[in-house]
């Protein structure tokens, strides 16, 4: 599950325009909100656009894309509801 938050920072922390993200990730400006609201996943391939345009360590990929929280939610939801 991705880490909307933590991703919003890194895209800030490194002063990168979104829509030059969305420019490299072949998307409208409109499309790449969407995706940066979770209302639409990331694909693999975008994500490791992301991680070469925003230059995240694998620590820092991992913590946006992989957020350990979010999983552990799904699968609290998930053992309950089975």
């Amino acid at each position: 599950m991705v880490n909307y938050q933590l991703l919003q920072e890194h895209i800030k922390n490194k002063g990168i325009k979104k829509r030059k993200l969305a420019e490299l990730l072949g998307l409208s400006p409109e499309g790449f909100y969407k995706k940066l609201k979770g209302i639409h996943a990331f694909t693999v391939s975008e994500a490791g656009i992301l991680r070469t345009a925003l230059q995240m360590t694998n620590e820092e990929f991992d913590a946006v894309f992989f957020d350990s929280e979010c999983c552990q939610n799904v699968d609290e939801y998930d053992r309950k509801n089975g």
